[in-house]
């Protein structure tokens, strides 16, 4: 039998906060552990600590709406596959985002993809690598466009599952966002795991340096960037995975094949105001690859990305290649513009 080794980084930082400034006499920090990950969030503002709390009660609260394993919406919704489930506003708007990423991706991001994270076992860590007919058979259970909407309805097919694990800490960064915007506190950030957002700038009023963890060392970055008031999220195979015969199977799956993508991108990080879409480009440009991902950016707009691809290329988008520093002398980087 073939020695199996397994890793997972169950709070994997993809993201560095660099030199972070606190004052002291309105700061307030705290953190917590949803939605599988560790995630640390401060603030400076007069209803800093007020403001937290608030964002920790709202963060719960989405991880038992969102999670597969919950008492929400997304629970109810699979375990009533082949039936109408009446759900919230707030989640019919989270499928619907998430479906105009999939449709815009041609289906590499898909969240009826949960069934793929579950047969190689990244759901309950029992890893495996699958016989090419149990993922022939899984991939007749993913297709976002069999997920049905009927006002606050929702029905996917018998056997069908959703899962917002790819949009669900971006879209949670938001809405802290929101709650930092109404309340008495003018610098905060929020670390999700691999996805920050800072609201404003730092208390001193320059860029947050926030780095790019490098793909190949733990303890490096490749890149940092300067950034204020948009979230950043990164996605990399190098997050969760396992080795199977010496072959490394990481957790981000292309839906159309059914098996950990293989596009060339080391690391996918999007950079926009908005965190739910920058969580969900994340995992998709990661998925298609660089040139479709180069095409995306082109289309569509709207968001800044680094992608760090194999043979020492970092493609950096146009409307920030003045604040990226490359860490890393065998990288260099490549300037996309958007036509």
């Amino acid at each position: 039998m073939k020695k199996t080794v397994f890793f997972f980084i169950a709070a994997a930082i993809s993201i560095v906060l660099i030199g972070c400034t606190a004052d002291t006499a309105d700061y307030y920090e705290s953190q917590m552990y949803s939605m599988d990950t560790v995630m640390t969030i401060s603030a400076n503002g007069s209803d800093s600590e007020s403001a937290i709390k608030e964002c920790e009660k709202e963060i719960s609260r989405l991880d038992s709406l969102l999670s597969v394993t919950g008492e929400g919406d997304i629970k109810r919704i699979n375990d009533n596959a082949g039936k109408f489930v009446q759900v919230s506003e707030e989640t019919i708007s989270l499928i619907r985002s998430a479906q105009v990423i999939s449709e815009r991706t041609d289906g590499a991001f898909d969240i009826t993809s949960g069934v793929l994270s579950e047969l190689w076992g990244f759901r309950d860590k029992n890893y495996r690598v699958p016989s090419d007919e149990e993922i022939s058979a899984a991939l007749q259970l993913v297709d976002y466009r069999k997920i049905e909407i009927d006002g606050d309805r929702v029905r996917v097919p018998s056997g069908m599952s959703v899962d917002l694990g790819a949009i669900g800490k971006g879209y949670a960064s938001q809405r802290t966002h929101d709650i930092f915007s109404r309340s008495d506190v003018y610098s905060a950030m929020v670390s999700l795991g691999g996805n920050v957002q800072p609201f404003g700038s730092k208390p001193d009023g320059s860029d947050w340096r926030i780095g790019i963890r490098h793909p190949d060392n733990d303890n490096a970055c490749i890149a940092v960037v300067g950034i204020s008031d948009k979230a950043v999220v990164t996605s990399g195979g190098y997050q969760r995975y396992f080795e199977n015969g010496g072959k490394i199977y990481h957790h981000i799956f292309d839906a159309n094949t059914g098996r950990p993508a293989e596009s060339g991108i080391l690391s996918a990080t999007v950079i926009c105001p908005d965190g739910l879409t920058a969580d969900a480009l994340s995992t998709a440009l990661y998925v298609i690859g660089a040139d479709k991902a180069v095409g995306y950016y082109e289309k569509y707009g709207g968001f800044d990305m680094i992608l760090v691809c194999g043979g020492g290329k970092v493609i950096v988008t146009s409307g920030i290649t003045d604040r990226v520093e490359l860490q890393d002398d065998n990288y260099e980087i490549v300037t996309v513009n958007q036509k």
